[in-house]
């Protein structure tokens, strides 16, 4: 939903989803944990479900912002080196820093500058994770 309010221009409306979205994120893993009802299955699900939302609030600004194609890609890139080696350093660009950096840039209109920080820290996210693999595999 929080796309389609971008897609539209309620940049107020789609902020409040997105950080909505995140909360009920870190909540919904915190309550599987503690309940004792975490499972690998349930991981893969939360990461499937964590890249299609973050792709559908860009899709949405894409409409409006040629820079959300590049912050979808760079985004994608961040959490891909991730999923094939785990033990790859942090960066600067997690899902959730993205999100917030997204909401604060929709809450003050500055949807444009936000997306341009994205694109500029999950690129630096993918290098670094990517001399971090290297070094983890230890290959040439």
């Amino acid at each position: 939903m929080a796309g389609q309010y971008f897609m539209f221009g309620n940049y107020t409306k789609g902020a409040w989803l997105v950080l909505a979205s995140g909360l009920v994120d870190m909540v919904d893993g915190a309550v599987a944990r503690g309940s004792g009802q975490k499972t690998r299955f349930g991981a893969v699900l939360d990461s499937t479900f964590d890249r299609l939302s973050e792709g559908f609030i860009y899709a949405g600004l894409a409409f409006n912002h040629y820079l959300a194609t590049l912050a979808l890609a760079t985004s994608f890139g961040v959490s891909y080196i991730a999923s094939k080696e785990s033990r790859v350093a942090k960066g600067f660009a997690e899902r959730g820093d993205r999100l917030v950096l997204l909401a604060l840039g929709a809450f003050f209109g500055r949807v444009d500058l936000a997306l341009a920080v994205i694109i500029g820290l999950a690129t630096l996210t993918i290098i670094v994770r990517l001399k971090s693999a290297h070094k983890l595999l230890g290959e040439k």
